[in-house]
C-alpha cells in the first residue's frame, strides 16, 4: 500500500489540510507530526517531503516520479533522514546538515528537506543545535519532525512547527481489519492495545514470532503463579534469550514487553469487572490477582524501562533490571 492510499484512509483531516496548503502553495518551513504508538508519522513524514519534491505533484506527492522513488531509497542529494530512536543523529550531524543546506540546492527543484523521526530520543545537544537552526531557517530549507510523546518535545521547538495531530484507529475497527486477515478475536485484541496502525499490527504478527512471544507472557504470567522465586531465574533463561539474544530484533523484545504490560492490566481489569483483551487466559490471570501483587507499579515500571529500549544497545540489561524490580517489590508485599 503506498503511503498516499494509507494516510487518506486513515488520516483524511490531516491530509485535507496538507492538500489545501500544497494547493495554495502556503507550506511551512517545519513541520512537527505527532502521533501516539503505532500510528504513521513516519509515512506521513516521507509523504510530506516527496509532495514538496515531486516532479508531478497532484498537489500531493505522485509516489510514482524518480524523485519520489529517490527519496525513499535515500538517494535524493537535497533530501536527509534521521532516525531519533537509534541514535542516528549527532551534534557534528546538525553541524554537517547546516552547512550542507546553507549551500545552493543540487537538486533542479531547489528545496531541502530534512526528516528526524522520533526527535524525543535525540539528545541535549542535538536539540539544542536543531533549535536554532529552526529558528533561524534558510530559504527553501524545510525541517520535518515526529514524535510519539509531544510532552518530552522542547516546547520552543512546537512554537516553530506546524504541528499535525495523527488519528488512531477506532480500536474496533482495527480489530475488524485483522480478524479479516485470519487473525485470531484474541490476538486481533491484543495486537490492537499495542498498535494503532494496521500496517505496524500485520508487521508485528508476522515478523517477530509473535505467538512464540504471547506464550512467552502467558509463561511469565504462570511462574509467577507457580514459583515467585525463580521468577529472575526464568528471565535469564528464557525470556533473555527469546526476545534479546543473537539477531533477535528490538521489535521483539519492544513487543515482548508491550504484551507483558497488557497482561498486568488485565490483572486490574479483572478486579474492576472490565473485559479483558488475554480473553483466553482469565483463569491464569485471575490466580496472579490473588497474590495481592503491586500491579500497578509493576506496569509503571515496564513503562519508564521501555524508553530505554530506544537509547541503549544492550535490551537484555533492560529485561533484567524490570524483573529485579519485579522480585524486590513481589518479596516486599510477601513479607508484610
Amino acid at each position: 500500500m503506498k503511503n498516499r492510499e494509507l494516510l487518506e484512509s486513515t488520516q483524511p483531516i490531516v491530509m485535507r489540510t496538507l492538500m489545501n496548503s500544497f494547493s495554495e502553495h502556503k507550506t511551512s518551513h517545519a513541520y512537527l507530526i505527532s502521533g501516539q504508538k503505532g500510528s504513521p508519522t513516519k509515512e506521513m513524514s516521507y509523504f510530506i517531503a516527496e509532495s514538496l519534491l515531486c516532479e508531478n505533484p497532484n498537489p500531493g506527492a505522485c509516489e510514482e516520479c524518480l524523485t519520489c522513488h529517490r527519496i525513499q531509497d535515500g538517494s535524493y542529494t537535497d533530501f536527509k533522514f534521521f532516525d531519533g530512536s537509534k541514535g542516528e543523529m549527532l551534534k557534528n550531524d546538525v553541524i554537517n546538515l547546516q552547512f550542507d543546506f546553507s549551500q545552493s540546492a543540487i537538486e533542479k527543484k531547489g528545496i531541502k528537506v530534512y526528516i528526524v523521526h522520533l526527535i524525543e530520543f535525540a539528545n541535549g545537544s542535538v536539540l539544542n543545535s536543531l533549535l536554532k537552526f529552526v529558528e533561524e531557517p534558510a530559504e527553501n530549507v524545510v525541517a520535518i519532525f515526529t514524535t510519539e510523546n509531544i510532552s518530552q518535545v522542547l516546547p520552543t521547538l512546537i512554537s516553530r512547527c506546524q504541528v499535525l495531530h495523527l488519528r488512531n484507529f477506532e480500536k474496533k475497527e482495527l480489530q475488524a481489519k485483522l480478524m479479516a486477515e485470519n487473525i485470531s478475536s484474541e490476538d486481533a485484541s491484543i495486537l490492537t492495545e499495542t498498535y494503532s496502525n494496521l500496517e505496524d499490527a500485520l508487521n508485528a504478527y508476522q515478523n517477530t514470532n509473535y505467538i512464540q512471544i504471547k506464550d512467552l507472557v502467558i509463561d511469565t504470567l504462570r511462574m509467577m503463579v507457580e514459583d515467585y522465586d525463580k521468577l529472575n531465574f526464568f528471565a535469564i533463561h528464557d525470556v533473555i534469550p527469546a526476545v534479546c539474544g543473537r539477531g533477535k530484533q528490538q521489535l521483539s523484545c519492544q513487543l515482548y514487553l508491550d504484551l507483558l504490560g497488557t497482561s498486568l492490566k488485565d490483572v486490574l481489569k479483572l478486579g474492576l469487572g472490565q473485559e479483558l483483551i488475554f480473553k483466553d487466559q482469565e483463569e491464569l490471570i485471575r490466580q496472579v490477582m490473588l497474590l495481592n501483587l503491586p500491579i500497578d507499579k509493576f506496569i509503571t515500571n515496564i513503562m519508564l524501562n521501555e524508553g530505554k529500549l530506544k537509547k541503549v544497545v544492550n535490551s537484555s540489561l533492560v529485561i533484567d533490571t524490570i524483573f529485579i524490580y519485579f522480585k524486590n517489590k513481589g518479596a516486599q508485599e510477601y513479607a508484610k
